[in-house]
């Protein structure tokens, strides 16, 4: 009987011993599969975005470096600013005599980088303020808070809101343009018959960018393929910048005016510039975002070979 009791204690102890074992190999494949289903937004350790404490599915999803987003964020109030403060565009259709664009439009030809018409245009078009310079400003105001990773991981709800306001105004502005264009708002006559032609062309093609990026966002996020849309809506959101871009071109070329480096008292030259910019505009944010999507891939795909090698070992 001693040893039938020995034999007993020794096969509870070889049952504890692998009990134990397969405990430990269930959690580590529970944790490693956690790891490898990051994209899909599942709860994870937590991590941290630009300063701020984020889930490891949010980490993934193309972090945009901070410096860029603080750039981003100024350039939506430089947006803002040019929209209801100055040159106050929003406000001509409805009060002309106090927007400050009709004050611009008496300064001095050599203080003043942008065509005559592009001040004053929008006076009594109160359809295109509606349809495209408000909510320009709405999309502007947006735009910071949903690149930021950290709102996206502890409020989702609001940036998926956010989104839908964002998206509901970018259709209104992009109809606006296409209003502006019927009305003859848009492009003047140019000096070249060349960049007659690029100019014609490339503002509707930005639009079509600008729309595309945003439906192809959109679907991606519906599929929760998360990182397909983050990719969608950062090209989005460079496409939109362009005018922002241009605007700031435009306003060190003000000042190149004032301190004599640039003649800006012919009309013609000063639209040819303005509609230069925009090609240069273009070619920088839309660009310039492919360039920064392969540099964050390339950067995420190390970190996941660096992180798999560490597991592995």
């Amino acid at each position: 009987s001693a040893s039938v009791l020995n034999h007993a204690r020794e096969h509870d102890k070889l049952n504890v011993t692998l009990t134990s074992a397969c405990n430990s190999v269930l959690s580590w494949d529970m944790s490693t599969e956690v790891r490898q289903i990051s994209h899909t937004g599942s709860m994870e350790p937590a991590a941290r975005v630009n300063g701020q404490p984020v889930s490891n599915s949010k980490q993934s999803l193309l972090a945009v470096p901070t410096w860029l987003l603080w750039v981003v964020r100024a350039m939506c109030g430089f947006m803002i600013v040019w929209i209801f403060i100055l040159p106050c565009t929003a406000i001509q259709a409805v009060w002309p005599e106090g927007s400050a664009s009709q004050l611009l439009a008496s300064v001095p030809l050599q203080n003043r980088p942008v065509p005559s018409d592009v001040l004053t245009k929008y006076k009594g078009q109160t359809a295109v303020v509606l349809l495209h310079q408000l909510p320009c400003g709405v999309w502007a105001g947006i735009l910071p808070f949903q690149l930021d990773l950290a709102l996206r991981a502890h409020r989702p709800r609001l940036h998926r809101a956010l989104g839908k306001l964002a998206g509901v105004a970018a259709l209104l502005l992009t109809g606006g343009v296409a209003l502006m264009d019927q009305k003859g708002l848009i492009t003047g006559e140019l000096t070249s018959p060349t960049g007659q032609r690029l100019a014609d062309a490339s503002l509707p093609a930005l639009c079509v960018w600008f729309m595309f990026s945003l439906f192809q966002g959109v679907q991606a996020a519906r599929r929760k393929q998360y990182m397909k849309h983050r990719a969608w809506m950062l090209r989005h959101a460079a496409a939109g910048l362009v005018v922002v871009v241009q605007r700031g071109m435009i306003a060190v070329f003000a000042v190149a005016g004032m301190l004599g480096m640039v003649d800006l008292t012919r009309e013609s030259f000063r639209r040819d510039w303005f509609l230069a910019a925009m090609g240069w505009a273009i070619l920088l944010c839309v660009g310039g975002c492919e360039v920064l999507l392969a540099h964050l891939k390339r950067v995420q795909n190390e970190s996941g070979r660096q992180s798999f090698a560490t597991k592995a070992q």
